[in-house]
C-alpha cells in the first residue's frame, strides 16, 4: 500500500512540474486584433517575380514635412462618375493639375473592392502632390474602361470642370498606370492643347492607334515611361514598341526607363513623377 501511495505522489509531483514549466515558457499570445478595411481586398504578397505584386509601393518616400495646410481628400460626382479630389487650401490660377488614370482592377471609392496596394498608392500620390501645391484628381472613369471613347470624353469633362471651377490657367499633367495608359494617351492625342506632360507606369498601349499621323499629334508633348523588367501583365516590349515608333516618326521628347526586377505594381516614387512634371 505504501508503494502505491509513493508512486501516486511521484506522479502528481511530475505533473505539477510539467504544468509549471509550460506556464513559465508558454509564448505570449498576440492580443492585437486585425480589423479589415471596408471595401479593400487584402492580398498576400506574390512570391514569384511575375504578375501583380500586391504589396505597398516601393521607393515610397514619405510626404515632405508640411509647409502649408491641406484639405482632406473628398469624393465628388462629375459627369456621373465618382472622382477623388485632393486640393491644397490655397489655389491660384497657376496651381498645377495632375490627373490620374487607374488600372483595370482599381477603384477610387470603397463602393467597389480594390487591392490594398491601390488604396495606399492613391493616398501617397494625393498627399505628396498636394503638399507640393498641386491639385490631384483620380476618377472612377467607368471602371474597366480600356480607353473607351466614353472614358476619354469623361477625362475631358473632369479636366474642364476642375479648371473652370478653380479658374486655372496652369499646366495639366496626365499620369496613367497599366490600363490607364490607354485613356491617357488617347486623351493626349485628342486634346494635345490641354496636355502639358504625360507620365506612364507600365502602360497598356494599343499600337494600331499609333501611326505617323497620330504621333504627329502628340510630338509637342513630353512623355516619360517607366516599366518593370519582370512585368508579365503588361510586357515591357509593348512600351518599347511605342517608344521606338514615336522616335521613328520624329517624337524627340519621349523617354523610357526599364526598372530592373520590378513587376506590375505601383513601384514609382511620386517624387520622380513630380520631378518629370516640373523640370
Amino acid at each position: 500500500m505504501g508503494k502505491v501511495i509513493s508512486a501516486a505522489i511521484i506522479l502528481l509531483s511530475t505533473i505539477g512540474i510539467v504544468a509549471w514549466y509550460y506556464v513559465q515558457h508558454e509564448p505570449p499570445k498576440d492580443s492585437s486584433t486585425v480589423i479589415p478595411t471596408k471595401g479593400v481586398t487584402q492580398t498576400e504578397p506574390v512570391d514569384n517575380p511575375g504578375g501583380i505584386k500586391l504589396t505597398p509601393m516601393a521607393e515610397v518616400t514619405s510626404a515632405p514635412t508640411p509647409t502649408r495646410s491641406v484639405t482632406v481628400s473628398n469624393v465628388q460626382i462629375i459627369d456621373s462618375q465618382p472622382v477623388q479630389l485632393y486640393f491644397p487650401v490655397s489655389i491660384t490660377s497657376n496651381t498645377p493639375l495632375i490627373v490620374y488614370s487607374h488600372g483595370s482592377n482599381e477603384h477610387v471609392t470603397e463602393d467597389e473592392p480594390t487591392p490594398a496596394f491601390f488604396a495606399e498608392a492613391i493616398k501617397t500620390y494625393g498627399d505628396y502632390f498636394v503638399e507640393k501645391g498641386a491639385i490631384f484628381v483620380a476618377s472612377e472613369m467607368y471602371g474597366e474602361n480600356w480607353g473607351s471613347s466614353e472614358s476619354v470624353d469623361h477625362l475631358n469633362t473632369v479636366i474642364e470642370t476642375i479648371r473652370s471651377r478653380n479658374n486655372l490657367t496652369s499646366a495639366t499633367y496626365l499620369y496613367g498606370f497599366s490600363m490607364g495608359g490607354l485613356p491617357t494617351l488617347r486623351f493626349a492625342k485628342a486634346y494635345p492643347e490641354q496636355t502639358t506632360k504625360v507620365a506612364l507606369l507600365a502602360p497598356t498601349i494599343n499600337m494600331p492607334d499609333w501611326d505617323q499621323s497620330s504621333i504627329e499629334q502628340i510630338k509637342s508633348i513630353p512623355i516619360h515611361i517607366w516599366h518593370g523588367s519582370k512585368d508579365v501583365n503588361v510586357p515591357p516590349s509593348l512600351s518599347a514598341e511605342f517608344f521606338q515608333t514615336a522616335q521613328t516618326y520624329g517624337h524627340e521628347n519621349i523617354e523610357r526607363e526599364v526598372v530592373q526586377d520590378e513587376v506590375h505594381r505601383h513601384f514609382l516614387a511620386p517624387a520622380k513623377i513630380w520631378t518629370f512634371f516640373t523640370e
